[in-house]
């Protein structure tokens, strides 16, 4: 494979990234095969973006994989370097310690200079494998901004990809994006004319909605919550918020500044404690989570509609604990340790999955009434009944009703509960079937939406039990006795015709503004 150029009034020539790298840093964990090593599993991840880029012909030259039987060692890295238009060097604790590495680095610096201020730019770029010591990093790789496959903070240093397998894989993807798309630029600039871009569609996903228009900031977590903060990012986006500041890149050189400008456009801030502080980036006098904390503090105190959202779970997993095993916590403890607590915070101590319930909770008791006619009426239909509650959407719809049906999918329990509560936020009303399910399961399923529904409830709002065939004794005995939760039963288990129960939900619902015919 070879990158071609066609510069006017030249023959095509060669073009090759030449990988620099210590053979240590490839060397594959006991009993792994030797694709497994860092530097292979690397270029084989880098070969394909670059493809997908336009790219195809991109030579990553690997002394490894292109010195052939016969071949003078030096000779041949000689002649790659010498016709090399870019260099990636693998940097680690093994690199600044190899003369070999050194002297490749200083031959590519050599033709550098020879070239002009603006063809010479750029032309070497630094991956890090780990953290090195500044001192140790050679002049050369001290000007070029690096491209980290590793994280630092209070517990010390984690690589991305460790023992033949990526473990942190966002942020490893992100990196290799990084380098990936640097290097395809900077081909660009020198004129090597590449194949037209393919462009990437991101996977469907059905639960995407479009933008309700409502900025929410997450906190930028350390090492040991990025997973939690992922799901919950994920979960905000696919409900329409905009996530700021961006999850997908840095907060820059002046992170402080970043993180008070996306304050200002946020209508409330989310943070996730663990037991790591995540860090100090540098220009900062502060860790990196107390910093945004501290900054959200400040904005709670401009604005009174302003709340931080604070998850302090008081179990960590055992691989999110620095201890092992499970750990107890106080979660008002937590939030004093980073911080100063405020009496407007809302703190969470439960599960992750609960407490990305609470914040769709929270946001939706800061929605304005999306339905201020009270209209909108959510049907409930489940299973066998949904055919039922087909027919009674169309009759609301009919009389002036706006009806939504719960959805019929088959995603998992977690999605369709992040659906419905979706839901639920524009409904003015709701109204539950009861068709074939038992008591206890009508009783729980009652209990689960009321949860759902009650920090989102519009004033007016009602909860109505729509009792539907079968005809069974537990729903004779609920027309006599309270329900928990439920406003209103409707009786439809002598299977009346549509429109006759239609009219019975509307004078039940006081929706005078439907005219029925």
């Amino acid at each position: 494979m070879s990158l071609q150029s066609c510069e006017a009034r030249e023959a095509p020539k060669s073009r090759e990234v030449f990988v620099s790298y210590r053979r240590l840093d490839d060397e594959p964990p006991p009993g792994k095969s030797k694709d497994c090593g860092f530097v292979c599993y690397l270029l084989r991840q880098l070969r394909y973006d670059l493809r997908q880029m336009g790219v195809p012909d991109a030579i990553l030259w690997q002394d490894r994989a292109q010195i052939e039987i016969g071949d003078i060692f030096s000779e041949s890295i000689q002649k790659a370097l010498n016709s090399a238009e870019l260099f990636v060097a693998v940097l680690s604790k093994n690199y600044v310690t190899s003369s070999w590495c050194q002297q490749e680095l200083s031959t590519m610096e050599s033709r550098i200079a020879k070239l002009d201020k603006h063809a010479g730019q750029r032309r070497i770029f630094r991956v890090d494998k780990h953290s090195v010591p500044e001192h140790q990093v050679p002049e050369a790789l001290r000007r070029v901004q690096a491209i980290r496959f590793y994280c630092e903070d209070d517990d010390g240093v984690n690589e991305y990809y460790w023992r033949g397998k990526v473990r942190r894989t966002v942020e490893y993807e992100k990196a290799l994006r990084d380098l990936a798309k640097a290097i395809c630029k900077r081909l660009e600039e020198l004129g090597i004319p590449l194949q037209p871009r393919i462009q990437l569609q991101p996977p469907l996903d059905y639960n995407i909605r479009p933008s309700n228009g409502r900025v929410v900031f997450v906190a930028k977590p350390a090492s040991d919550m990025i997973e939690s903060y992922w799901a919950l990012v994920s979960e905000l986006r696919s409900s329409g918020y905009r996530v700021t500041p961006d999850s997908d890149s840095d907060l820059g050189q002046d992170p402080r500044s970043a993180v008070v400008n996306a304050l200002a456009e946020a209508e409330a801030s989310i943070h996730l404690l663990g037991n790591r502080t995540g860090g100090r980036p540098d220009g900062l006098d502060i860790d990196l989570v107390p910093m945004q904390l501290a900054a959200a503090a400040d904005e709670a105190r401009k604005r009174a509609s302003f709340v931080r959202m604070i998850w302090a779970p008081k179990v960590l997993p055992p691989e999110t604990s620095t201890r092992g095993g499970i750990v107890g916590r106080d979660p008002l403890s937590i939030v004093d340790r980073f911080g100063e607590r405020l009496p407007t915070d809302q703190i969470d101590g439960d599960t992750a999955s609960r407490f990305n319930e609470f914040v769709f909770q929270r946001l939706g008791r800061n929605q304005s009434n999306p339905d201020p006619e009270g209209k909108t009426v959510y049907i409930r239909a489940r299973g066998r009944n949904r055919d039922f509650g087909v027919t009674i959407a169309k009759e609301l719809k009919r009389v002036g009703l706006l009806p939504i049906l719960n959805p019929l999918s088959p995603a998992t329990n977690v999605v369709l509960a992040r659906i419905e509560q979706g839901l639920f936020s524009q409904a003015h009303h709701i109204v539950i079937c009861w068709g074939t399910q038992s008591h206890a399961t009508i009783l729980t399923e009652i209990a689960t939406v009321q949860h759902a529904w009650k920090t989102v409830r519009p004033v007016g709002g009602k909860l109505i039990l729509l009792l539907t065939p079968p005809t069974t004794k537990s729903k004779a005995e609920v027309l006599d006795l309270e329900i928990p939760y439920v406003d209103h039963i409707v009786d439809a288990r002598d299977n009346q015709d549509a429109a006759s129960i239609g009219e019975k939900l509307v004078s039940t619902l006081g929706v005078t503004s439907c005219a029925l015919t």
